[in-house]
């Protein structure tokens, strides 16, 4: 679970009391998006979590903060339309807010920006 309790679905739909009935990843993505009155989706990122009181499952790192790196799934504008996911730490996902670096790099990217 992310540190804003999200976790990737791929995740849960790989259990298997879950896997064994066979039914497509985005059929379930979906169904859950479309039915559930307990889970929030993040359908950009394939993530869900509980609507209400989702912090109390957060697991408590060794630095005080809670939560694991975000789940991001970047999309190549170019040629290519696969998604691949990427995992973020709590200091990349904070990068983007620093006035004090005058480069940062993009979570989907392996370049860094020069930020104005």
């Amino acid at each position: 679970m992310d540190l804003r309790g999200y976790i990737p679905a791929a995740i849960i739909f790989n259990f298997p009391s879950v896997f064994h009935y066979g039914i497509p990843y985005h059929h379930l993505l979906a169904a859950v998006k479309d039915h559930s009155a307990l889970l929030i989706v993040d359908e950009g990122n394939q993530t869900f979590r509980l609507k209400e009181h989702w912090q109390r499952w957060l697991y408590p790192n060794e630095d005080g903060t809670k939560g694991c790196a975000e789940w991001i799934i970047c999309s190549e504008s170019s040629s290519s339309s696969q998604e691949q996911p990427v995992m973020m730490d709590h200091a990349s996902s904070h990068a983007h807010s620093s006035n004090n670096s005058s480069t940062s790099t993009h979570p989907c990217t392996d370049s860094e920006t020069e930020s104005t």
